[in-house]
């Protein structure tokens, strides 16, 4: 062969080696490509990025919830009945052991069906622990609670033909003293098979009502239903230390169930439920107090065997307790901030609180469902759009004049978060699949993240110029469509389970991701919070006011998490613990 045919001959092989590497170069790429959605950059840990956009990946500040003090009481299931007690199929029995070496017997009485339950801790009066709380917690569950009665005083000084439980800690009456092995049954149940730590309320009958509404006082979430309340101790047989529940009204902001008899001779209603239900709607700070009172006097509620020893109405003492349970035993949804100030936040059945100087519109109502999806603030602070799980829209204040009509609806729980655009002349909704769906001057963009017939998508927000979007998955991963390209990355899937919220600066320069149990990853000029203190129950949602940031727990426990202080170089400082728990102060809710 020719010197000059070998030539070309090996000058072809070479030239096709040449495009082979290429052709699996193109093909090594397009599978990275593929395998990774668009805008998802790796970001290293620990260390926060200059604010601004553009540039090489960034980092991103890692936020990691302090552990929780532990509790001052253990608990266990006991073995054995209490003499005295008659329980009945599907009841248990369990002990907390309280630090001063006393001990509160707790029996629990499940309700039918498998999972989580709404739960009612339920405290007896002055004469103690009987057979008769043992059937009203039977009752209850009945209806779809799960209840736990409780010995919590030793009934010395009354007599006494009960339940037996001598390990337990002295009769105090409505006193602080009694609050903290109150807290301990509380903190317990919450951890018991079958109770969703989410939706507890307190019932309490006589000084268990009071007690029950001096605990509301602290300003938790945990609703209330106090029958023949003892609140004003002056009114009968005060006790040394009890205390005087109406003046301490002005901090409740739970729920409350008011329920009386009016021919009640031992605790007469107007110095105790109906003053008390007065004080808690003068103070405005909690929802308004539904006050019912009933033919009969001290025991209204008492259903019991033999039938004539049953109180004239007691049948309907229970039905409007059950009432009350499933309209208020709901849980938190999401909160957004208000651009003038104050945030709101909005519960699974419609209901929407306005705290922090925030203005309230209205709401939807839908009692004791779990309907609402999501809720967006206008621009102007003066309305917001309430999402449903089928799509719906329902505006209030100036958001009524946004294009609503274009709304996508969805034939099942497919709504996910809506977010209106900065002109106030917008929104987007987003499914669960990922999908977008923009009303208005919402930009069209598609998204990387559609996986039809899954639930992968958590939020939504616009960027400040309107023309893109930042997109939360349920792995933390957060995608940048259209100009939000510029931002810097954010987190990248895998790095939380169980994601839930976005936040965005004012500035929209910089946001963060929220996870259920108060993890937060942010970047750019979003503010870094401390540490928040870890908790039983999750979180739903938070956000930056000009108070700092605000977060929201399911059982609707709002919290504040203090700022971290700015540190020269900008890394992530442990630091102490400086979050804490306020109550949201409602100033509208619809009951």
């Amino acid at each position: 062969m020719p010197a000059r045919a070998r030539r070309t001959r090996a000058a072809r092989r070479a030239a096709c080696l040449v495009a082979l590497l290429a052709l699996a170069g193109v093909c090594a790429a397009i599978v990275a490509v593929s395998s990774r959605p668009a805008n998802r950059v790796a970001t290293t840990r620990h260390r926060r990025g200059p604010a601004g956009v553009g540039g090489a990946p960034q980092a991103v500040a890692v936020i990691r919830p302090a552990p929780a003090p532990g509790t001052s009481a253990a608990f266990a299931r006991a073995t054995g009945t209490p003499a005295g007690a008659r329980p009945t199929t599907g009841s248990s029995f369990w002990k907390v052991d309280l630090p001063d070496g006393s001990r509160l017997t707790l029996e629990k009485y499940d309700a039918p069906g498998p999972g989580l339950h709404p739960t009612v801790v339920a405290l007896p009066g002055s004469t103690g622990w009987t057979v008769a709380d043992e059937r009203q917690a039977a009752r209850l569950a009945r209806a779809g609670f799960t209840t736990v009665t409780l010995c919590w005083f030793r009934p010395d000084p009354f007599p006494y033909r009960g339940i037996a439980c001598p390990d337990a800690p002295p009769f105090v009456g409505v006193s602080w003293a009694a609050i903290p092995r109150l807290e301990a049954a509380v903190t317990a149940v919450k951890h018991l098979p079958g109770v969703d730590p989410a939706r507890v309320a307190l019932a309490g009958f006589s000084r268990g009502g009071g007690e029950a509404l001096l605990y509301a006082t602290l300003g938790g979430p945990e609703p209330v239903i106090a029958v023949s309340a003892l609140v004003k101790p002056a009114s009968f047989m005060s006790l040394p230390g009890e205390a005087d529940v109406v003046s301490l009204a002005g901090s409740v902001r739970a729920p409350t169930l008011l329920l009386y008899g009016v021919d009640d001779r031992f605790v007469q209603p107007l110095p105790n439920s109906i003053a008390m239900g007065a004080a808690i709607r003068q103070s405005a700070q909690a929802p308004a107090p539904r006050l019912i009172g009933y033919r009969g006097g001290h025991s209204i509620a008492l259903i019991d065997e033999p039938p004539f020893r049953t109180a004239p109405e007691a049948f309907r003492v229970l039905a409007d307790e059950v009432a009350f349970l499933r309209s208020t035993l709901t849980v938190a949804r999401t909160l957004a901030a208000c651009p003038t100030g104050g945030y709101y936040t909005l519960d699974a059945d419609g209901t929407v609180v306005a705290s922090g100087g925030a203005r309230w519109y209205g709401n939807p109502a839908w009692p004791g469902e779990d309907i609402a999806r999501g809720l967006a603030v206008m621009p102007d602070g003066d309305g917001y759009v309430v999402l449903d799980a089928r799509g719906g829209l329902h505006a209030y204040g100036t958001a009524v004049a946004l294009p609503l009509a274009g709304a996508t609806g969805f034939d099942r729980d497919l709504a996910r978060a809506v977010a209106i655009t900065p002109s106030g002349r917008g929104l987007v909704v987003l499914d669960a699949s990922g999908a977008i769906h923009p009303i208005g001057d919402a930009p069209e963009l598609r998204s990387d993240l559609s996986d039809p017939g899954g639930d992968v998508a958590r939020d939504i927000a616009v960027t400040r110029d309107g023309r893109g979007y930042l997109v939360l998955d349920n792995e933390g991963g957060v995608h940048r469509l259209g100009s939000a390209a510029q931002l810097l990355p954010g987190p990248q899937a895998g790095w939380t389970v169980d994601a839930r919220r976005l936040v965005v600066s004012a500035t929209g320069g910089g946001y963060g991701v929220v996870d259920a149990a108060g993890g937060l990853w942010i970047t750019g000029d979003l503010r870094v919070p401390e540490p928040p203190e870890a908790g039983d129950v999750e979180v739903v949602g938070a956000a930056v006011t000009g108070d700092g940031w605000v977060a929201l727990r399911r059982d609707r426990r709002v919290e504040l998490w203090a700022d971290q202080p700015p540190t020269d170089d900008r890394t992530l400082a442990g630091g102490p613990l400086t979050s804490r728990t306020t109550p949201s102060n409602a100033s509208r809710r619809n009951t």
